[in-house]
């Protein structure tokens, strides 16, 4: 028998998965807001910034409803790579996927693990902005210095 690892709630990977820009605006507020707590805004800042310098690789599974999903609510298993995130459609509004359409998504992911100059392409938006947010962080820590 398989054994399975723990996988984190779909709220907690979501926020997760936005990349910091949780933490970053959550910070910006916070400096904004309490002037005087300038040490602890450059400690969330700086420790953002050197998790995204390890930056270790997670297996999770999101749910999403917005424009991409076109409204419907998505299910996916989605495993981070150094070229991006991968994703594979699991359900679709809690319903797990037909055979036809399991079959389909196979086939794209096949062809993106078979194309990794296309995969790194369309994952090449993820990572620019991962860069700016990184950018940021390291801005508001050393304004705070």
């Amino acid at each position: 028998m398989a054994s399975r690892l723990p996988v984190p709630q779909s709220r907690s990977a979501s926020l997760r998965s936005q990349g910091g820009r949780v933490t970053l605006v959550l910070a910006l507020l916070a400096a904004t807001a309490w002037p005087q707590q300038t040490s602890l805004i450059e400690q969330v800042a700086a420790n953002e910034v050197a998790a995204r310098k390890t930056r270790p690789h997670y297996f999770f599974v999101s749910e999403e409803r917005s424009v991409r999903t076109g409204g419907h609510l998505w299910k996916e298993n989605v495993v981070e790579t150094s070229d991006g995130p991968l994703r594979r459609l699991i359900a679709i509004d809690n319903k797990p996927l037909t055979a036809n359409e399991a079959a389909a998504e196979q086939r794209r992911i096949d062809t993106l693990v078979s194309h990794p100059d296309e995969f790194r392409r369309i994952n090449q938006a993820h990572k620019d902005d991962e860069e700016r947010a990184t950018q940021l962080l390291q801005i508001l820590s050393s304004d705070f210095a």
